[in-house]
């Protein structure tokens, strides 16, 4: 990706025509290394049109059209590993002052080889030792945060013991001010744990009497006021993101999903230049959320303590997140630009699921109809 923005700047005038070719053709080569054959299908369709147009070597216009054909031929035949991607929360004074408050999406994984989320999460700890990392799709909790706060100070009490234990040995070298700067940050530290631990920073206190809208306004307030106060919190939330698009987000079908297509010819379409995410959360139906949702719909939701039903019930959120530049990219994150809450009743999530599912289903017999070896069934099921 590199190589073809470089390439973007450059003109086909003479004294810059060799320069382009020579970088995508590059460009080519690490494609074709990395096993993403989408992008080299890109590149081809690139080169072709600028040795016709502007080398007119037309035995090489052929010669890459060969080659494009080839790729799209593997791509109808065989499926391909797609990367994942995941929105990471930085929260808390204790980390990087250019990562506070901040919300990115994460590409993990290659064309070549997948990584779980288990993985990632362990990546990310890697990067920063010490952090609370949580796999959620929730908003920072009280309770998360506090836990969060304790367990970045016992961390951070470990850390200086062992500092100082080290400066302690070398006291010889007559390193007195070194020592001293660690035990005042050891009894800083030493006091932050025992407030934590005597509850000095409080239980969430609700409004008395109060409404479940001023309940979670006060919770926010003071989840805020408590990663103001703390220099060493350190919590990272990860949430797992699904491609989207911008007609779903608009609540319209995608222009391919009444194409007769496999779910495998779709994905070329889909997974490249991504710039929406989204997520999911299961909403109560008793939350403010669909509460607010019920009163500005003049819609009703069944009364608190009445019989439930799993799927009558199932109001969800689906949060859309637009990234500030499309992805795959040279970065392998990308600052989030923007997200989009949409509610969907248990009936129009129920038209989404079966939307879906019907579109797997025509992708499975499609797929069925044109290959004689085992397929796979799973999405002929009702799973």
């Amino acid at each position: 990706n590199a190589l073809l923005e470089y390439a973007d700047f450059l003109s086909w005038e003479k004294k810059d025509h060799e320069v382009k070719f020579d970088l995508l053709a590059k460009a080519h080569k690490v494609f074709k290394a990395a096993n993403s054959l989408a992008q080299c299908v890109q590149v081809c369709k690139r080169l072709a049109e600028a040795h016709e147009l502007y080398s007119l070597k037309f035995m090489d216009v052929a010669r890459v059209l060969r080659r494009q054909a080839e790729y799209f031929e593997t791509l109808s035949s065989k499926d391909q590993i797609t990367a994942r991607y995941y929105r990471v929360y930085f929260v808390g004074r204790g980390l990087p002052a250019h990562l506070r408050g901040n919300s990115y999406v994460y590409r993990s994984g290659s064309a070549t080889r997948l990584i779980s989320v288990r993985e990632f999460t362990s990546q990310i700890k890697g990067f920063f030792p010490g952090a609370k990392v949580v796999n959620t799709t929730d908003p920072p909790k009280f309770k998360v945060v506090q836990q969060a706060l304790k367990e970045n100070l016992q961390w951070r009490e470990k850390e200086l013991k062992l500092e100082l234990a080290k400066v302690q040995k070398d006291l010889a070298r007559g390193k007195k001010s070194e020592e001293n700067i660690l035990k005042i940050k050891l009894k800083e530290i030493t006091k932050a744990l025992v407030e934590i631990e005597n509850g000095d920073h409080g239980d969430l206190k609700s409004p008395p009497g109060g409404s479940d809208v001023e309940i979670m306004a006060s919770e926010a307030a003071q989840v805020d006021a408590l990663i103001k106060s703390s220099p060493y919190l350190k919590l990272i939330q990860i949430t797992t993101l699904t491609v989207s698009n911008t007609q779903e987000m608009q609540g319209k079908e995608h222009h391919l999903s009444l194409v007769d297509a496999t779910m495998r010819h779709k994905r070329y379409h889909y997974e490249n230049d991504i710039e929406v995410f989204a997520y999911t959360r299961v909403l109560k139906p008793t939350s403010p959320s669909v509460k607010k949702y019920c009163k500005e719909r003049k819609c009703t939701v069944p009364p608190q303590g009445s019989k439930r039903n799993e799927y009558r019930d199932l109001w969800v959120q689906r949060v859309f997140v637009i990234t500030q530049e499309p992805m795959p990219t040279v970065r392998r994150r990308v600052p989030i630009k923007d997200l989009q809450h949409v509610i969907s009743t248990p009936l129009h999530n129920a038209v989404i699921t079966l939307r879906k599912k019907n579109e797997e289903m025509k992708s499975a017999m499609l797929a069925a109809r044109a290959s004689d070896e085992p397929n796979d069934l799973v999405p002929l099921t009702q799973n």
